[in-house]
């Protein structure tokens, strides 16, 4: 399938100057652009971008929030769950040009749709600087951003959904400490039915435990209906 530049500018809202910024973030390894030109290097740079729009929101936003929990936070953020979700959501794998091995399956691999994510991000930021990027960032992950900053207390909003989809409790284990005693770093598992979903690490076992919630909402893609006891 040939790049489509006019419907990838009018998804991603940016007017490109230069479009063979754009062609180039759009064309998939598995296929070869001009020049055997593909995403891949933008990929490289586009993950930077994004973490850096993330790490600088989330510090701006959450002055009450720990350096360990802006840590779970952005690592989410910035997961290619999250970053292939919201390139499916807008469509661009849909106007990227993707080899027929890889478009002809049932659905394109949400890695593939993560790379095109950070490609065109990438892209923007090379042709209008930080500024669109950022913009462009913040809005297309949007949704994931106010679903997980507006939780303070992630070990209440897992044991509310534990509650609510199999009428049971998270258990909180910790299964790992290091350092010096006046220094010291847990390592804690999250588990519901038995099944660990999600470890975390802390200064604190609540600092751990909270980071342990985070990533179990996270392994849980917050509250889809996968049962721990089918796992």
């Amino acid at each position: 399938m040939a790049v489509n530049i006019e419907a990838c500018e009018a998804i991603i809202g940016h007017k490109f100057a230069s479009p063979a910024f754009l062609e180039e973030a759009l064309t998939h390894a598995s296929v070869k652009g001009k020049a055997g030109k593909s995403n891949e290097r933008l990929e490289f740079l586009g993950d930077s971008v994004v973490n850096l729009v993330i790490s600088e929101h989330l510090y701006t936003a959450n002055a009450d929030k720990t350096e360990g929990e802006l840590t779970e936070i952005k690592s989410h953020l910035v997961s290619r769950r999250v970053l292939g979700r919201a390139g499916r959501r807008l469509g661009i794998e849909n106007v990227a040009s993707i080899g027929k091995g890889v478009s002809a399956q049932k659905r394109i691999p949400v890695s593939i749709s993560a790379n095109l994510y950070e490609s065109v991000v990438a892209a923007i930021y090379l042709d209008g600087g930080l500024a669109p990027a950022r913009e462009f960032v913040l809005r297309s992950l949007k949704e994931e951003l106010d679903t997980i900053t507006h939780f303070r207390d992630y070990k209440s909003l897992l044991q509310q959904l534990a509650q609510r989809l199999w009428d049971v409790v998270p258990t909180y284990t910790v299964v790992g400490e290091t350092g010096p005693p006046h220094q010291k770093s847990f390592r804690v598992a999250a588990a519901i039915n038995g099944v660990v979903y999600g470890e975390g690490v802390g200064p604190t076992k609540k600092e751990a435990e909270q980071a342990a919630a985070l990533r179990t909402l996270e392994s849980l893609n917050y509250g889809r209906d996968t049962r721990p006891d089918s796992r």
